[in-house]
C-alpha cells in the first residue's frame, strides 16, 4: 500500500525534467518540501543537506555551528516564496543556485 500511495504521489509531482535541463527547480522543491510524507520529507532533509555542504564548501556561506536541516528548509521556504512573489521566472531557475544564493545572504563569509 506504501508503494502504492509513493507512485501515486511520484505521479502527481509537478516536475518539468526535459532531455536539456533536468535540474530540480526552485518550484519544484518548494513543492516537494510542503507535502506531507515522509518520503518527501527525507528527500528535501537530503536535498538541504547536500545544498549546504555544497556552500560551505564553495565559501559561498558560513553557517553557524548546530544549524539544522529543518532550519534550512525553513530559510529556503520563506525566502524563495519571497522571491518567487516578487520575480515569478525565479520559480523554473535550477534549486541549488536559488537555495545558494539565498544560503549566502543569509549566512555570508566574513
Amino acid at each position: 500500500m506504501r508503494k502504492i500511495i509513493f507512485i501515486v504521489l511520484l505521479l502527481m509531482l509537478p516536475m518539468s525534467v526535459s532531455a536539456q535541463n533536468n535540474t530540480m527547480s526552485a518550484g519544484n522543491i518548494l513543492s516537494v518540501c510542503t507535502t506531507a510524507s515522509m518520503h518527501w520529507i527525507d528527500f528535501c532533509n537530503g536535498f538541504f543537506q547536500a545544498l549546504h555542504d555544497h556552500a560551505v564548501l564553495q565559501g559561498i556561506a558560513c553557517t553557524p555551528s548546530g544549524i539544522s536541516r529543518d532550519d534550512l528548509v525553513e530559510l529556503f521556504q520563506h525566502e524563495a516564496a519571497r522571491n518567487i512573489q516578487s520575480d515569478p521566472s525565479i520559480r523554473e531557475q535550477p534549486a541549488l543556485s536559488i537555495g545558494t544564493d539565498i544560503l549566502g545572504k543569509a549566512f555570508p563569509c566574513r
